[in-house]
């Protein structure tokens, strides 16, 4: 815990905060001229079973951030992947989510 903010892995319960917060990320990066997002909940269904199922192997981590309150604050996300393919296998981190909510 730094100055009361606490960093923890991700429940399963919580899966739709992970969504939701996904959701806002997407939605931002569309309003700044990203690919537009999806407005299908059957994608986003689609999308949080990915990640419930990812979450149980050691190749993602997914880390919510708490005030001192129990608020959240924040949630992050990295992904080990394997290159291959055309180029030489190697293992690399690929951060994918990092998004913080400022009151």
């Amino acid at each position: 815990m730094t100055d009361g903010i606490a960093v923890r892995d991700v429940r399963f319960d919580e899966i739709g905060y992970v969504i939701e917060m996904t959701r806002l990320m997407v939605c931002e990066m569309e309003r700044y001229g990203g690919r537009q997002a999806t407005r299908d909940e059957t994608a986003w269904n689609g999308h949080a079973a990915r990640i419930v199922a990812e979450l149980k192997t050691d190749n993602l981590k997914c880390l919510i951030a708490e005030a001192a309150d129990s608020n959240r604050i924040g949630l992050g996300g990295a992904r080990i992947n394997t290159l291959e393919g055309v180029f030489a296998p190697k293992k690399i981190i690929h951060i994918g989510i990092l998004l913080a909510l400022i009151a």
